[in-house]
């Protein structure tokens, strides 16, 4: 499966990526804002793949002219509920600070509610992640106070709070010059 919006690329993984993915995992840059944060094995990528390899489980990687960036997924879907959670990181440093996290992000959002029918979606950032976090405060993302982690928030977005978003800031999408390319775009097998 391959999504694109944005301009940007989403190529679902494959075992072809792991090796890739595991080296950007266990890179210091990464591993300080990740919850998890022991050294990853081949054997442990192997594991991690084959349960995330099946439809409660959307993992991307992130492309941009080309290049393989980083990776987005949602995950832990529960479609009687009609949750998941989602996460990103991106590895390539030309492209941390940029508005390719809010793209990204908007992408995966808009997946998860459009096409997997989603009505809520968690999030948990380590503290630390003040980038992120200012970007998935700006999507409407709420705190969940109840929640009690060590080093990491959590948070929720509803649907109709993301979709207010828009309703209420009509000048959003101009002003992130959203509209090219704003259609999300779905292939099984090949690039869109």
């Amino acid at each position: 499966m391959v999504l694109k919006q944005y301009g940007i690329i989403y190529k679902r993984v494959k075992s072809e990526n792991l090796e890739m993915l595991r080296q950007w995992r266990n890179h210091p840059d990464i591993v300080r804002f990740m919850i998890k944060r022991d050294y990853i094995t081949e054997e442990m990528q192997e594991a991690w793949f084959k349960s995330i390899n099946n439809n409660k489980n959307y993992y991307f990687i992130i492309s941009l002219e080309g290049f393989d960036i980083g990776l987005i997924h949602c995950k832990d879907i529960d479609f009687d509920n009609k949750t998941g959670e989602t996460g990103i990181f991106i590895f390539d440093k030309a492209y941390t600070k940029t508005k390719v996290f809010l793209y990204a992000s908007m992408s995966i959002i808009n997946f998860a509610f459009y096409h997997l029918r989603l009505d809520k979606l968690y999030i948990n950032v380590v503290k630390e992640n003040l980038h992120f976090l200012k970007i998935i405060n700006n999507l409407n993302f709420i705190e969940d106070i109840s929640y009690t982690g060590c080093i990491e928030k959590r948070f929720y977005l509803m649907k109709e709070a993301y979709e207010k978003l828009f309703e209420k800031h009509a000048n959003i999408k101009k002003m992130l010059n959203l509209e090219k390319d704003s259609e999300l775009i779905i292939s099984q097998n090949h690039t869109p």
